[in-house]
């Protein structure tokens, strides 16, 4: 029988020993959105470093680099920017008009669209306004949106498109919690009009920061902010829902925060200063979120988003403009790489060859790599992208 007088942290129990464990629960882990739990520490390197929100991390990263350019986007052919300074402030007036909106702490934002700086901007937003950000797969059908907006109790809803937010247009009278729907992409009069209902107001991006920003409620915000500690939830991961309904997995901003420190504690002398990265994967998914949003911003990294069709092909070009200096990948991504090289392998003069069947190898084992990093030494992916036009 588990007791947690047999429990360190670096205990190695397994989950269903402590889920089945009554003591446990409440201290190891909870179903209550609301609960805080305690943080067990160590005295070694990486369980001593002191919790922290990620408020915390990302207001030091503001503080460190306000005008460093933090992310960048390609929109109309011309790419644009977001300094650090300029993200603060989006989030910061997301987060208020949350708050204006009469949305209550631990309610949830859910997002559903193409990565984004808008993406990152509610992400943090929600968390500043104790509004939990909970990402949406662009796959889901109707139903599995709907069945998370409802489950997680989801207060406002940001969708990069029309197409996205049709999935939930028929179901708005069931969702009680919500107070407002955020496109992040260009709609005309026309298409707003079309979308007025009686049921919950819609907003374009620009207009729902706005309404945050002349928003008179910096007291409530800063409350928020002070209610919430390392151990409260600030993050809500789903299951895909392949199987039944999505399952939901509440994480905590030491659970976050901890695990962003450690990557960059070990892996940040690959990468040095000035580094780029790409931001690709699904970012209602862990991976994501930790590579493109926790460790980007705990190494003041430049962030460039990948277009909404990057994995049918264009994030090549992507790579080609960017050329990241780290890049994260699961190994279907190096698979799509491989078969880029030999579709052209036929065709190329006697070095090309030579270098196919290097980088082949080494993509090979690349995609056994538990990280899955691509090597940082510039000469190399050099060539590699060469090889890959």
């Amino acid at each position: 029988m588990f007791s947690l007088n047999d429990f360190s942290p670096i205990s190695q129990i397994s989950t269903s020993t402590i889920m089945g464990s009554k003591e446990s629960k409440d201290v190891l882990w909870t179903t209550d959105i609301k609960k805080e739990l305690p943080i067990f520490m160590t005295r070694e390197e990486y369980g001593g470093l002191p919790p922290i929100t990620m408020m915390d991390m990302f207001e030091a990263a503001v503080k460190e680099e306000p005008k460093a350019e933090a992310l960048f986007i390609e929109r109309d052919g011309q790419w644009q920017s977001w300094t650090w300074n300029h993200y603060y402030k989006e989030v910061i007036n997301f987060a208020k008009a949350l708050i204006n909106l009469g949305i209550e702490p631990y309610k949830t934002v859910n997002i559903l669209g193409c990565n984004s700086p808008e993406w990152f901007a509610a992400f943090f937003g929600g968390q500043y306004a104790c509004v939990v950000p909970t990402g949406v797969y662009l796959t889901n059908n109707s139903e599995s949106c709907v069945y998370v907006a409802e489950h997680s109790e989801c207060g406002c809803l940001v969708v990069d498109s029309l197409e996205q937010y049709r999935k939930y247009e028929k179901d708005l009278p069931k969702l009680k919690s919500l107070k407002a729907v955020v496109f992040y992409c260009d709609l005309n009069e026309e298409e707003l009009k079309a979308m007025v209902n009686p049921y919950v107001p819609i907003f374009l991006w620009k207009d729902f920061v706005e309404s945050g920003r002349k928003a008179t409620n910096d007291l409530e915000l800063a409350q928020r902010r002070r209610m919430q500690n390392p151990g409260n939830c600030c993050g809500i991961v789903y299951t895909s829902g392949t199987t039944g309904h999505p399952k939901a997995v509440l994480l905590s901003h030491d659970n976050l925060t901890w695990v962003g420190r450690c990557l960059h504690k070990k892996y940040f002398h690959l990468i040095g200063e000035n580094n780029r990265l790409v931001s690709y994967l699904p970012l209602s998914h862990i991976a994501g979120q930790v590579n493109d949003i926790i460790c980007a911003t705990i190494a003041r990294s430049s962030v460039y988003f990948a277009r909404p069709d990057a994995l049918s092909g264009s994030l090549i070009h992507t790579l080609h403009y960017v050329r990241p200096t780290a890049f994260f990948a699961v190994p279907r991504v190096y698979e799509k790489f491989e078969e880029r090289i030999r579709e052209q392998f036929n065709s190329a003069g006697f070095i090309k060859k030579k270098l196919s069947k290097i980088y082949l190898t080494k993509l090979n084992l690349l995609k056994r790599l538990e990280l899955n990093m691509l090597t940082t030494n510039s000469k190399i992916k050099a060539n590699l992208l060469c090889i890959l036009s």
